[in-house]
């Protein structure tokens, strides 16, 4: 539960894109059973992938809030009133609740992949599993939007003469 516990945990901090194997995999019982077992790599490996896009287009955003403050056109304050508002927009809460609902489904197929696991189904534990990473990919997915719609709206202000 601790595993299920910790991928929620940076499931919400950070969102990731993963890429799962076909399913179809899962009627053999030996392939199964690796592609459980190797789960926790996959999602550390694919969530160090996200954090690393996140940060170059974090950065994105950083240099362009920086370089509206170096022309004038911001202050600090401005810089925080403008991300305060951001986070209050329909577009992002929008986002929110989209990541949450795949989290939910997550969570769902991660007791699922859990409960098999422990009666010793391999196949089902896979499904379950693979189904966690289309969960976890909508997530990324979603996430991507959302950092692209921030970075965004703020090119769009730093393109206004």
């Amino acid at each position: 539960m601790k595993f299920v516990v910790g991928i929620l945990v940076s499931c919400v901090l950070g969102g990731w894109a993963l890429s799962s194997a076909a399913v179809g995999e899962c009627d053999d019982e030996k392939v199964a059973s690796a592609n459980v077992e190797k789960l926790d790599t996959d999602i550390v490996r694919l969530r160090d992938d996200r954090k690393a896009k996140e940060a170059a287009i974090q950065k994105q955003i950083d240099l362009v809030a920086s370089s509206l403050i170096q022309r004038g056109t911001w202050t600090a304050s401005d810089r925080t009133k403008f991300f305060a508002e951001i986070l209050k927009s329909d577009d992002f809460v929008s986002f929110e609740k989209q990541k949450r609902s795949s989290l939910a489904l997550f969570g769902l197929a991660a007791q699922t992949m859990v409960a098999y696991r422990q009666k010793g189904n391999a196949k089902e534990a896979c499904i379950s599993a693979e189904h966690m990473k289309e969960h976890l990919a909508k997530v990324g997915e979603i996430n991507d939007r959302q950092y692209n719609f921030m970075l965004n709206k703020i090119q769009s202000i730093a393109s206004e003469p």
